[in-house]
């Protein structure tokens, strides 16, 4: 019996006109007769292998390796079928056609896995294409052109830049991070609430500026603070008031260089908009070093399929020598 996807009915196989292999193998989603339509609820099966006279389900949804096939043992027969419709060698005037050695030289049969007792045959996507340790083992110079070299080196070197201020923009982020741990231990001593204490630290002043936050990461005052892991109270101790106006030094270990103001407007929301800035920034800049490293790609694959292809050929050029007679009449 089998059971409507919709009302969930059931029917016996025979009052349906289904028999029992098909139901339990290829039947997708059982739609009733009281239930179908006829455009959009409709029984629906699942596709069959691709070697004529088969009936069982391909296996188009297995997740380890989905095929139009029921199995590799047909994948084997379809492509042998296919090469036996091909000629042997080539006639008079046949030259559009592929014998079956010339077709043969466009498969790729993959590595055979254990417990397997055959590999497939696939078409190869790239008739040139190398191996994986291509540029470990090639000459670069032969494989690629002066120019080539000279984007690949310049790119990589923008890449290093760019990564360069992703590590500063994480930076940035730890240094967030230590304000608003110095913050909370500033409210947990009693020095303000959590509602009315900006916090601010006037060391964040450099954050979102790349040169000016990287001469801060190399200062003592920098280097000290990340060794540390912590921000402590500055010394020399600077004003507080972030307006300018007032010269005096807080003392106060828990809260010096950072701004007490109650519900400061200058600051406000300052943690928030930093970290939002600063994650919005290494987003970007990831994007532009993954599409450099894209082009790089491109350049490479370009180059070897190009260095593989001028090896197969086996071109070559024949330089003679000059017709004397040519020199003198010039």
């Amino acid at each position: 019996m089998i059971a409507c996807d919709r009302c969930e009915d059931w029917f016996h196989g025979d009052c349906i006109g289904m028999d029992k292999y098909t139901g339990e193998n290829l039947v997708q989603k059982y739609i009733c007769p009281n239930c179908s339509d006829g455009e959009r609820h409709v029984t629906r099966y699942k596709k069959m292998c691709s070697l004529e006279g088969c009936v069982r389900p391909a296996r188009i949804y297995d997740p380890r390796e989905p095929s139009i096939f029921c199995s590799e043992e047909h994948c084997q027969t379809w492509w042998e079928q296919l090469i036996a419709t091909l000629p042997r060698t080539k006639g008079t005037n046949q030259f559009d056609f592929l014998t079956q050695e010339e077709f043969m030289g466009l498969l790729d049969t993959p590595q055979r896995r254990s417990g397997e007792k055959g590999a497939a045959w696939r078409l190869g996507d790239k008739p040139f294409g190398v191996s994986d340790d291509f540029w470990e083992t090639v000459d670069l110079k032969k494989a690629l052109t002066a120019e080539e070299r000279s984007i690949l080196d310049t790119s990589a070197a923008e890449r290093y830049a760019l990564g360069e201020e992703i590590v500063l923009c994480k930076k940035m982020l730890q240094l967030i991070d230590m304000a608003l741990k110095r913050r909370e231990a500033a409210i947990a001593a009693g020095k303000g609430t959590a509602k009315d204490l900006c916090g601010y630290d006037v060391r964040l002043d450099t954050v979102g500026v790349s040169h000016q936050f990287g001469a801060f990461l190399q200062s003592s005052a920098g280097e000290a603070i990340f060794k540390a892991g912590r921000l402590d109270a500055p010394l020399p101790l600077p004003p507080t008031n972030p307006d300018g106006n007032a010269a005096e030094n807080n003392t106060d270990p828990f809260t010096a260089g950072m701004c007490l103001k109650k519900k400061c407007k200058p600051h406000v929301g300052w943690s928030a908009i930093m970290i939002k800035s600063a994650k919005h920034s290494i987003k970007e800049l990831a994007a532009q070093a993954r599409e450099k490293l894209a082009a790089e790609a491109r350049v490479r694959d370009s180059a070897a399929g190009r260095f593989r292809r001028k090896r197969v050929e086996n071109n070559s050029v024949v330089v003679y020598d000059s017709d004397p007679a040519m020199e003198d009449a010039e």
